[in-house]
């Protein structure tokens, strides 16, 4: 259950764009052999408030013209009152994306060996 492994093989058998899903928390992105992965979305509607990293979130904005991604976008989100989510502003939004940076640059290091 390797989950790059598993987006490698269905970006090379023709997917675009691989989104994943499980860990509840905000994962990592990668391009990948002319496609894209987005390794975990975290939480959007799942009441989970134990935690701040399970009331995290993205919804993500994927933009295709013809059979190309030209653009993505993440907006952060955090779950408040039963399931209901809002998204982020300021230092807090930054915070979540700097954070997929960051996880995303450790993604790429990994990878290639380092």
């Amino acid at each position: 259950d390797d989950p790059v492994a598993i987006a490698h093989l269905a970006i090379d058998a023709g997917a675009d764009l691989v989104i994943g899903n499980h860990p509840h928390w905000v994962q990592a992105v990668e391009a990948y052999a002319g496609g894209y992965v987005a390794y975990a979305h975290g939480n959007y509607i799942f009441d989970q408030d134990w935690s701040y990293e399970t009331r995290v979130g993205v919804i993500g904005k994927y933009t295709f013209y013809d059979d190309q991604l030209i653009g993505v976008e993440y907006v952060p989100t955090l779950i408040e009152n039963q399931a209901q989510p809002v998204p982020m502003v300021g230092e807090e939004r930054q915070a979540v994306l700097d954070g997929m940076r960051d996880a995303s640059q450790q993604l790429a290091d990994l990878l290639a060996g380092g």
